[in-house]
């Protein structure tokens, strides 16, 4: 039977998950940053990319290509 953890290692665990929850919001603030300046620079040199899955048959299209190929993103 595994013993009880100490209140001090339970401090210590929370303390760790603390940081890692700082950290993944910290990861995901720094890739929507990147993601807009991805669409940004995709809009400012009109350039688009799509994916077509065979298997799933999944479109999806970026903004631009979106625009370029006249795709409206609701019949996707």
């Amino acid at each position: 039977m595994a013993k009880k953890p100490t209140y001090e290692e339970l401090e210590q665990r929370i303390q760790e998950l603390e940081k890692a929850e700082y950290a993944l919001k910290q990861a995901g603030a720094v890739a929507r940053v990147n993601e807009e300046r991805y669409l940004m620079s995709q809009a400012i040199s009109h350039v688009g990319n799509w994916e077509y899955n065979l298997q799933t048959t999944h479109f999806w299209g970026s903004p631009e290509a979106e625009r370029i190929y006249g795709l409206d993103p609701t019949q996707l």
